[in-house]
């Protein structure tokens, strides 16, 4: 359940299907990266079932123990160098894994269901880093839990985030000599549970892939080392989608060249020069934006990782697209070296944040296209360029 998000951009988010871990999926993968180096199994640790039900696994090494249920979660790890303990499979010539995640320290909600810490983890075993389907779905996962375990009336209990990571979960007679990879999501709002939704959500957590270069398309899951015969204990640095708010506005010195109507897009980049290589950690977008007046558009999206970032939006006055810029206004200085953030755009925020919120002015308007008009309206159905 990858979604195209905007152009570079593209993260998992969420779907019923996440309650059948064993089943043929439609839920999400992401931006996928090494996750560290993997710690060497060990001895002890209870055993799972064979399912990929969770077991006690042993304790935590020293990548991030978790964290209380209060306000913050986890300590988190970088998904570094530990030790995970992890008992060998009880059959000698399969695998067994126990994957230990660290969430990254969050001050949570508690008046908010949808940002509270309180929620559902979903944890995935595949036989390839490439999941995603050409047709939107992905391929069968080979063992799954999810935790906390489903009622006997087939309802979803919601647990802390901190209860769910303090011990590793295990995975027991995991195939060999196939390589496999791991997947884990928190979902805090478990109202998405119940709607396949095509937009990064805040409030949802992604494991076995590395945000710290920022998000990026279709890149493999990392692996799991698997030995037969033993069991592999590995940390998996826990990431949140943290929520975004931005105000857009326009500058009073600048005129639109259309209308001032069109789709507006926030980007989060850890640079201010933007290139076609500039690493992008969060944003979001709004269908259509007015922008004539001295109107202000609310655009709300995600954030990963703890920045500082730049901040830059655009509106695509003309409706042509992301890829081209005519007519469009934009939170940029164009420049010798290509577009620049201005430096007032600058965003910081506590790294235990877990709601980010910013305001931008689009400051520049590029030159109208060639012929046509502008036929994109907020106010029309049948919003677009002509």
């Amino acid at each position: 359940m990858v979604r195209r998000l905007w152009g570079a951009l593209a993260i998992c988010c969420v779907s019923t299907v996440l309650l059948h871990c064993g089943d043929d999926s439609d839920e999400g993968g992401g931006k996928a990266g090494t996750g560290g180096k993997d710690g060497g199994g060990g001895s002890g640790g209870a055993a799972g079932a064979g399912g990929g039900t969770a077991g006690s696994g042993g304790t935590a090494g020293s990548g991030g123990t978790a964290g209380s249920g209060g306000d913050a979660g986890g300590s988190g790890g970088t998904g570094g160098t530990v030790t995970v303990p992890c008992a060998p499979p009880t059959t000698s010539t399969l695998a067994a894994a126990c994957i230990q995640l660290a969430p990254e320290a969050m001050k949570f909600l508690p008046s908010d269901p949808k940002l509270d810490g309180k929620g559902v983890l979903v944890v995935q075993i595949f036989d390839t880093a490439q999941i995603e389907l050409a047709d939107g779905g992905e391929v069968k996962a080979v063992a799954g839990a999810v935790l906390p375990a489903t009622s006997p009336d087939g309802g979803q209990p919601e647990d802390t985030l901190a209860n769910l990571t303090a011990q590793p979960i295990r995975f027991d007679n995991l195939p060999m000599p196939a390589q496999l990879y791991a997947r884990a999501l928190f979902i805090d709002d478990t109202s998405l549970l119940g709607t396949p939704m095509d937009f990064p959500f805040p409030g949802v957590w992604v494991a076995g892939i590395d945000l710290s270069g920022g998000i990026v398309e279709n890149a493999p899951l990392a692996a799991l080392p698997l030995t037969a015969g033993q069991g592999t204990g590995v940390t998996r640095k826990l990431w949140a989608l943290r929520k975004l708010t931005v105000e857009v506005t326009r500058a009073a010195s600048v005129a639109p060249k259309g209308n001032g109507q069109g789709p507006v897009t926030v980007l989060l980049t850890d640079k201010p020069q933007l290139t076609s290589s500039s690493a992008m950690f969060g944003g979001g977008n709004v269908a259509c934006g007015d922008v004539s007046g001295s109107g202000k558009v609310t655009v709300s999206g995600i954030v990963v990782g703890t920045g500082p970032y730049w901040l830059t939006a655009s509106l695509d006055d003309y409706g042509l697209g992301a890829q081209n810029l005519s007519g469009a206004l934009a939170a940029v200085e164009v420049t010798g070296g290509g577009f620049k953030v201005p430096a007032g755009n600058q965003l910081s925020f506590a790294a235990d944040a877990y709601t980010v919120s910013g305001a931008v002015q689009l400051t520049h308007a590029f030159d109208p296209p060639d012929g046509g008009g502008d036929g994109v309206s907020c106010g029309s159905k049948d919003s677009g360029a002509d």
